[in-house]
């Protein structure tokens, strides 16, 4: 994020007495502890132990050249705030917290449209995804249907099936009989014959024409199993989309909540600054001026 530039015309704030101490032991820690040269936080821990161990005169000379400076500082600090140099600054000041202001409500209004959007796509996907497992559960309901009629008209071509052999055992009785009759056959006799094997070829050709209609059949039952199989998976990974934009739904959502949160408070916040920092000149200047 970018920040608003230190007024380089302003006086320089002194030190405190900690940092007034560490300029002064700096060199003598690095001569005697020269492995600390390397790290930052391990050279500040042994500064932080050696200012802990000071005692108070040792640090009241530190704490007076610190607290002397910084009434110098303050006494310039009210001078220098009646300049036009530091009015500028000011102004300056104000304008920049105006556009990041500016800006800040620009981000927040392009992340609530990509937001709708984005909200907006995923509520249309779940409306296909919800005529989709609709049109899946009727088709599922006539798949079902048609196997339940498909399992009577087995259990149908089953009772054929087995009428159609008992009169074919009944035909060939009836053969075997006919063929012990002695050579003298009279022509009733004749037409007799002639009549059951003309039914036996008829019976034939219906049990062989059953075991046609039950083959194709077993071949509708196998296509509407693998019909079957093939939904099922489908279904799964419908299932499995349906969980993965609810859980991006969710993410976003919380994503959605925590920023509009976050650029509030910032908002908030850098419009309470730009109010102190535009109200301060009076101020210091009313202390300046007080009597004493």
């Amino acid at each position: 994020m970018v920040k608003f530039a230190k007024d380089p015309n302003a006086p320089k704030r002194p030190v405190t007495a900690y940092f007034r101490f560490v300029a002064d032991v700096r060199d003598m820690v690095y001569q005697t502890q020269p492995h600390l040269k390397g790290s930052i936080a391990a050279f500040g821990k042994a500064v932080g132990a050696m200012w802990k161990n000071c005692s108070d005169e040792d640090r009241k000379q530190y704490s007076e050249a610190a607290d002397t400076e910084m009434k110098a500082w303050r006494i310039n600090m009210g001078i220098y705030k009646q300049t036009d140099s530091y009015r500028r600054f000011i102004e300056e000041k104000k304008k920049f917290f105006t556009w990041r202001l500016q800006k800040t409500d620009e981000e927040v209004s392009h992340f609530e449209e990509r937001t709708a959007a984005s909200l907006k796509e995923t509520e249309a996907a779940q409306k296909e995804l919800e005529a989709v497992r609709s049109a899946r559960a009727a088709g599922r309901e006539a798949f079902e249907g048609a196997m339940a009629q498909l399992d009577q008209e087995l259990i149908a071509a089953r009772a054929k099936n087995t009428a159609l052999y008992a009169r074919q055992l009944n035909i060939q009785a009836a053969g075997r009989k006919e063929r012990h009759v002695q050579s003298g056959v009279t022509e009733a006799n004749a037409e007799k014959l002639l009549a059951l094997a003309v039914q036996k070829n008829s019976a034939i050709k219906q049990l062989r024409e059953y075991r046609v209609d039950r083959q194709k059949a077993l071949n509708t039952l196998d296509d509407l199993k693998l019909r079957l199989s093939t939904e099922q998976e489908m279904t799964k990974l419908f299932q499995q989309e349906l969980q993965g934009l609810e859980d991006q739904y969710n993410d976003l959502s919380k994503k959605v909540r925590e920023y509009v949160m976050e650029a509030t408070k910032a908002k908030e916040k850098k419009a309470d600054e730009t109010e102190a920092s535009v109200q301060s000149p009076n101020t210091t200047q009313r202390h300046t001026l007080a009597p004493k």
